[in-house]
């Protein structure tokens, strides 16, 4: 085996590209964090549907942390999420184009600075901890700002 084979993995000598880690090999962790992931993204899951009926708790953050939360624990809790008729497309659609819908930004964004305007408000009193609210408000904004806007499908937004 050559230093190159050793460095780069097997196939290095051949100009073979080595496969990428798997999803399995990325859930190779202890048995604990597994459950603790599977335990937050179901928590997750759980906002993200109550949100669907709320007004002014988003969906779409909750349903991509979730993902974030279940690729890393249950490959079949991951791929039910994604095949779900009504919380998988918009997982889908930032996993498939790293982008998120018009109406989500301007939700987001809209809520963000309703409640974290509100709560600074309501601490004018400590002014480090209104300067804290406005701060996490602006950070959350750049965020969407950043993130692309995703085409949107035919027949929705």
């Amino acid at each position: 085996m050559s230093t190159r084979e050793n460095m780069l993995g097997p196939g290095a000598e051949t100009g073979a590209a080595t496969a990428p880690e798997s999803a399995t090999q990325r859930r190779q962790g202890s048995a604990l964090l597994r459950a603790m992931y599977v335990t937050a993204g179901t928590a997750l899951v759980a906002i993200g549907v109550i949100g669907i009926w709320v007004p002014g708790l988003p969906t779409t953050p909750f349903l991509l942390l979730a993902a974030w939360c279940y690729a890393r624990s249950s490959e079949r809790l991951y791929n039910w999420l994604l095949a779900h008729p009504q919380l998988g497309p918009p997982v889908q659609t930032f996993i498939r184009e790293r982008a998120v819908s018009l109406r989500v930004k301007i939700f987001s964004i809209v809520f963000t600075w309703a409640m974290m305007g509100g709560l600074a408000w309501m601490h004018l009193h400590r002014p480090w901890l209104a300067a804290l609210h406005l701060s996490l408000a602006v950070i959350q904004t750049s965020v969407m700002l950043v993130l692309k806007t995703a085409r949107p499908a035919r027949g929705r937004d």
